[in-house]
């Protein structure tokens, strides 16, 4: 006999913006059956949703299966002798890698800023560093894929260089208003990534490598900020610098010690940040995180600031 219920039918959770897209990629690299060339959203997916149960476990066991994915899958992938990524100089590493860091990138941009598994995706850099070196020629030079392989360089520039303007009111339009938000929100997450990448032992300086923090953090801190959501922005972007890189930032400012790029420039953000949470009128959450960057700022100061 069948048991009748009266409840109401629970509506499905919506699946998580990260999630899905990683779905999406995962249909569509299926979608080409014996020709697919990478797992690599696969991977990730795994990875993403045993952290932090498994802790680092799950980072090793991705950076050992993107290893194998590009010999199992991405190598052998052209069903064109002549095409075959084996029969090029450079074998398709540079291809291949701008997929993988892709990926990786796309998640540090739907991943929220405070989510444990930005440093998952920062931590699998690591690994994939720790992986056998492998050496491919390109542009004339010989690299090692994930050691100095100028791909995540290019790309990180690309998607940094790529930001939304910061210079453009907040939007009235509902519509436009709400997609403004979403792109405030996704640059914090994007920026705390590479925050955390900066602050971690997968880092490599390039020449341009303190381009980002010089700039995101003089927006919040030496112009006039803006209210509402793109100053709320400005300063979760700034923040994150401070608590994930700060004392990377210190030390080349230390090192330079010039008006431009030296310890006075910290010493008035610094006080700017003083003055913003003394001034109050921030959110519950930035003036958290205002004061979670103090904090890091003056742990990581070697000589005496006084805090006023």
């Amino acid at each position: 006999m069948a048991v009748s219920s009266n409840a109401e039918p629970q509506a499905a959770s919506p699946v998580e913006p990260w999630r899905a897209e990683l779905e999406e990629q995962i249909a569509a690299q299926e979608s080409w059956g014996d020709e697919q060339d990478t797992e690599i959203a696969a991977i990730l997916l795994k990875m993403l949703l045993s952290f932090p149960e498994r802790g680092y476990l799950s980072t090793l066991e991705a950076s050992i299966r993107i290893g194998a994915d590009y010999w199992a899958k991405f190598l052998p992938s052209s069903k064109d002798p002549l095409n075959k990524p084996y029969m090029m100089a450079d074998k398709g590493w540079p291809i291949y890698l701008g997929g993988v860091y892709d990926a990786i990138f796309c998640q540090s941009w739907l991943l929220r800023y405070d989510d444990p598994r930005q440093d998952c995706l920062v931590r699998l850099l690591v690994d994939l560093q720790n992986l056998p070196k492998v050496t491919y020629q390109s542009w004339g030079g010989e690299y090692h894929a994930y050691h100095n392989d100028s791909v995540f360089v290019s790309m990180s520039d690309e998607n940094w260089n790529a930001k939304f303007a910061t210079d453009r009111p907040e939007p009235k339009d509902p519509e436009a208003k709400k997609d403004f938000i979403l792109t405030c929100d996704e640059w914090v997450n994007f920026s705390s990534f590479l925050a955390r990448y900066h602050g971690s032992k997968a880092y490599k300086p390039w020449d341009s490598h303190l381009k980002y923090p010089s700039v995101d953090i003089e927006l919040a801190l030496e112009d006039s900020l803006p209210s509402g959501k793109l100053g709320e922005c400005r300063l979760l972007v700034a923040s994150n610098w401070f608590i994930h890189a700060g004392k990377l930032i210190y030390e080349d400012m230390k090192e330079a010690n010039t008006e431009e790029w030296g310890l006075s420039r910290w010493r008035r953000w610094m006080e700017k940040i003083q003055e913003i949470l003394q001034t109050g009128g921030q959110t519950d959450e930035v003036t958290s995180i205002l004061q979670a960057a103090l904090d890091s700022i003056m742990s990581i100061a070697t000589e005496k600031i006084e805090i006023k």
